[in-house]
């Protein structure tokens, strides 16, 4: 899937590594928000307009039952999913394109199941992103 130079992505990652790697391999082509959790993700998704999402599933220790009671009938740990579930929910935060970077082959397919309602997706483990994201026509 090929990511257009200059315009702004939203990095969804809980591993520190893979943000360093993003933003050392795409972010002098691309305008790179970084989020490691969903409440921050759904504050940046509220503040901005994305043409593309990289989403991750496994999202760590950003558990926080304290404010997840009721929320989506789900338990302690929110995921990329219940992120995917928030942009099919609320039309405004529609990307343009989604990469789903997650090596959880299941968590991957539920991801792309909700986005592929709102926009085209391609699921790409993280290793193989810059490869298929495409580059500069130099």
């Amino acid at each position: 899937m090929f990511v257009p130079d200059g315009v702004k992505v939203l990095f969804l990652d809980d591993d520190e590594t893979r943000h360093d790697l993003f933003v050392q391999m795409m972010g002098d082509r691309l305008e790179v928000v970084q989020t490691r959790g969903f409440f921050e993700t759904v504050k940046v998704l509220k503040e901005h307009k994305f043409h593309t999402v990289f989403l991750d599933h496994d999202l760590g220790d950003h558990r926080r039952p304290d404010r997840i009671a009721g929320m989506y009938g789900k338990g302690p740990e929110l995921t990329g999913e219940d992120v995917a579930r928030y942009i099919f929910n609320n039309p405004e935060t529609h990307p343009t394109q989604c990469v789903v970077h997650s090596h959880n082959p299941d968590g991957a397919k539920n991801i792309a199941s909700w986005m592929r309602k709102v926009c085209p997706v391609e699921v790409a483990p993280f290793g193989m992103i810059f490869t298929n994201i495409g580059g500069r026509n130099d």
